[in-house]
Formats: structure tokens, sequence, C-alpha cells
């Protein structure tokens, strides 16, 4: 057979006859080419050629491109969604399925065509979606097919969180109060009160047991294991009218001041400091006229030790009280 040679961009190459598969004229390409058609308007008019279908849920005739017909991966058709949702449903009505279609069809959980209702969603279109009870107002309403919607509008979510009461006991007076679930997320600590009197005592008290030092924790729990006989109260605002003892005994008119650095030396300024030691000096008249024994134990250096040798001297004074 005679070579054929054609010119291709300037460059003589070897080549060969094919017939064009969409319009069936006779060309020349290049020698073992895969070129399918004869120019480019035959290629786009062949991949825009619709091809019969025959539906295998229903059975209506519909058309195709080619290129959707690569889409199937088992060779299987269907003219819409739903009907491919159909024959995949439990439920499915698709004639002789077992047949043709592979063996995990018919084994999914879809939502059945009874259950499907398309609406249109403003700047969105046409959607499918599923009828739902709102939780509030109880009438149906229809949404998004995978949404999970449990209020027809947000009204109705906004008086259903009104609704919504609990009741629970003030944490500080233990009196009955009635709140919102609302109001109880926004809490971190989740403490319920019934006024803010409540709130701002249970508050001071909380940061006034949060002040003590470890080693102020330390000696009031020795002290307290070594005497148990004894009532040890520990920030004690009645003995002095109203001024904190750190370590009090009310049965022994005896008081204990854990004095750490804040007490002599300006760590939060001046001012600060002049204020703490007018009160320290306030707490000596006061407990002098009140025939109350007040021990000041001055701490610069916080160790285990500091809290032995103050155990120590404490115990021997409530010793001589006791005997």
């Amino acid at each position: 057979m005679k070579d054929i040679y054609f010119i291709e961009c300037g460059i003589r190459r070897k080549g060969e006859y094919h017939v064009c598969e969409y319009c069936g004229v006779k060309t020349i390409r290049r020698l073992n080419g895969k070129q399918k058609y004869c120019s480019v308007g035959c290629s786009s008019k062949a991949k825009q050629k619709q091809i019969q279908l025959t539906c295998s849920t229903c059975g209506k005739v519909f058309e195709r491109t080619k290129s959707k017909l690569n889409n199937s991966k088992h060779g299987v058709y269907f003219c819409s969604k739903t009907c491919k949702i159909s024959a995949q449903s439990l439920t499915s009505t698709c004639p002789d399925s077992k047949k043709f279609l592979p063996s995990h069809y018919g084994t999914s959980k879809h939502v059945t065509n009874e259950e499907i209702i398309f609406f249109n969603e403003p700047g969105h279109g046409r959607r499918k979606g599923k009828k739902f009870v709102c939780e509030q107002c109880n009438k149906d309403f229809i949404t998004r097919i995978d949404f999970k919607q449990k209020y027809c509008s947000q009204q109705c979510k906004t008086d259903y969180d009104k609704t919504l009461h609990f009741k629970k006991p003030c944490k500080n007076c233990g009196k009955i109060a009635t709140r919102r679930f609302k109001e109880i997320k926004k809490s971190k600590t989740k403490n319920i009160f019934c006024n803010s009197s409540c709130a701002a005592s249970y508050n001071n008290t909380l940061k006034r047991k949060s002040r003590r030092s470890k080693v102020e924790i330390m000696l009031f729990e020795m002290l307290k294991k070594e005497f148990h006989n004894l009532d040890f109260v520990a920030n004690d605002r009645k003995m002095l009218d109203g001024l904190e003892i750190d370590i009090a005994v009310p049965s022994l008119k005896l008081g204990v001041e854990w004095n750490g650095a804040v007490h002599f030396n300006p760590i939060y300024g001046q001012t600060k400091l002049d204020r703490i030691q007018e009160l320290d000096a306030k707490k000596q008249i006061v407990a002098k006229q009140k025939g109350i024994n007040l021990i000041v134990i001055p701490d610069l250096v916080s160790t285990k030790a500091k809290v032995i040798e103050a155990f120590a001297s404490v115990s021997k004074i409530i010793r001589l009280l006791t005997n």
C-alpha cells in the first residue's frame, strides 16, 4: 500500500484515511491517530447528540448525551433522580430489579416518593423538601430534606425559648427561683440566685474564701486535726464586729492572723499597703477592747517550716488556755 503524506502545521507527516463518525466524510489523519471526526464542528455536534434510553424503573423513553452514559457504573439508567431513589429504596416497585440491578440496589434507606416534596426556596430556586411539625405551634411546614428544623419561623423559636422554665433553689439562701434554660447556659458557674443581693453575698463569701493562702489553709487543717474538740472558724467576721480574722476559736476568745508579704511590702502600691496596715491596727484595738487574744504571725517566706513553727507556738497557747 502506497504511503500517504500530508502537511500539518507546516510539517510533512505520514497519514492514513479514516471516516468521520458523525458526517461520514473520508479524511486524512496521522498514522495510528485517535481522531474520530473530520473537524471541531463534527466533534461538538457528536457530543451534543441525544441517544434514546429506557428508564429501568418506570419504562419511560428519555434522551441523554453520550457523555452522560459514562456516569453509569452498572449500565443501568434512570429518567430522573426520583426513579433512581425509588429503585434503590426498600419499597422498590422496579420490575425485575434483581435481574438487571446490582446486588446493593434496593437496600438503601432513602426517603420514599410519598415523603418528597418540591418547593421554591427564595434565592435558591426549586428544592427537594419534607414536611415537619413545628414544636411550638404544631403547624406543618416544608423545609429542605437535609435540614433538621424544629420551628416554622424565628418567632416560634423565640416563643418556645421563652416558655421553657425550670425551678431550682437559690445557691445562697435556698429559696426556690424560676429561671429559663437560656439563662443557665450563659452562666459560667451554673449557679442560680433568687436576686442580685443573694448573688453578691454568695460571690463575696466565695472571694473571701479564695483569698486564703496555702500556708494559712495548712495551719488551719493542722490545728483542726490536733484539737478536734474545739470549733475553728476560717475568715470569721463576728468576733471583731465585722473585721476578718483568718482563724478564730470563739470558745477560747482566740484569733490567729497570718500576715503575709502584702502586710509589709507595697506589692499592690503604697495606698493599698497603708489601707491594710490601718485595718491591722484597728483589729488590734477592737481585740483589746473585747478581751480577745489576737495572735499575729508575720510571714515573708511562706514555707512549710514556717507553718510547723507557727503551729507549735499556737498549739502551746491553746493548751495553756484549755488547761
